[in-house]
């Protein structure tokens, strides 16, 4: 069940950060739009996922396996960066950090850029088509995940470039 929501959130996020990036103005952190609100929500669900995939057992070679200290250190080197970056929200962060710094008049559009790091959820959908035993650092899935991701940003970059909206 949890894997269908987090597909369902997948396929939202799949059409809704290149639309955000594009035609969202984000140039003020302070001001929550409802695209915003639903954004954090999103954070805070592949969060959890996160903090779920460290305890979420897996088969190696056949043998199932369900020790804490195996899962936490397959998971770190294998998902947990690409899950990480795509995750964590970066533009936020780095909003509130450039706000404080007592820089109200900056121009922040430079914002948009960040979020371009978030279209590596899309990554997450290939887990979840592959299955989680997969290791991203063979060669054959990195050609596929970078594949991907470039066909992705690619078309984010094309439909910025389209409205003149580059950032």
């Amino acid at each position: 069940m949890w894997d269908l929501l987090m597909v369902m959130f997948l396929l939202y996020t799949t059409f809704a950060v290149p639309y955000m990036i594009a035609f969202v103005d984000s140039s003020d952190p302070r001001v929550l739009t409802p695209f915003d609100t639903w954004d954090i929500f999103l954070d805070c669900v592949f969060m959890t996922d996160i903090i779920i995939n460290f305890c979420t057992a897996y088969y190696n070679q056949g043998e199932y396996v369900t020790d804490l200290k195996r899962i936490a250190l397959n998971y770190i080197t294998s998902w947990f960066p690409l899950d990480f970056a795509g995750s964590f929200p970066f533009d936020k962060v780095v909003g509130v950090i450039v706000l404080n710094q007592g820089s109200g008049g900056t121009d922040l559009s430079f914002m948009k850029a960040f979020r371009i790091v978030r279209m590596l959820k899309l990554i997450r959908a290939v887990r979840l088509m592959v299955g989680p035993d997969m290791n991203p650092t063979s060669i054959p899935h990195q050609r596929l995940i970078s594949e991907l991701a470039s066909m992705r940003l690619l078309l984010a970059v094309h439909v910025q470039g389209l409205f003149g909206t580059v950032a």
